[in-house]
């Protein structure tokens, strides 16, 4: 699988954004020293990176643009691979409008799974497209921020750029 990657500088820190012919693959900030190269090394093995090009030009622009002004998540071409159960969370969290919020319960439930709180939790964990593929929506039982892989202060900036007070 040949991937194309571009280094983002946004307001919520550096990031790496990856696309298949298919859309976007992989979405994730970046730690102290890690590379867009790295990242998509790291998430995505069997691919072979190469450079930018259209449109994921584009689709890194629309992304940064969201990152600095909030509103509507862009609505870009996805490419996610995981099991059957995490691409059907997955498309269930993009359904979710901007501005509204779920538990990790909840979507348990309207997957028609009620007692797969943990697992909502660990599919959550295991979506390479962050922002794209709103995890950051999902809150803890109690109404708390609940996890988030990029961390809790991150987690409410992407909240409070979809209008949501956290």
């Amino acid at each position: 699988m040949t991937v194309t990657y571009l280094s983002l500088k946004t307001a919520l820190g550096p990031a790496a954004i990856a696309a298949t012919r298919r859309g976007v693959c992989l979405l994730t900030f970046l730690g102290e020293g890690e590379t867009a190269e790295g990242a998509v090394r790291a998430a995505l093995p069997d691919a072979m990176p190469a450079g930018a090009g259209d449109p994921l030009i584009g689709w890194a622009a629309a992304v940064e643009r969201f990152l600095a002004e909030g509103g509507r998540r862009p609505d870009l071409p996805l490419d996610l691979r995981g099991t059957a159960f995490q691409e059907e969370l997955w498309q269930a969290l993009c359904e979710i409008p901007s501005g509204e919020t779920v538990t990790y319960g909840e979507l348990a439930r309207r997957l028609g799974k009620p007692r797969a709180a943990r697992a909502v939790g660990g599919a959550c964990g295991a979506n390479k497209v962050a922002v794209l593929v709103p995890c950051h929506l999902v809150l803890g039982g109690s109404g708390g921020l609940g996890g988030y892989a990029f961390g809790a202060e991150r987690k409410k900036r992407l909240l409070a750029l979809e209008g949501v007070a956290a």
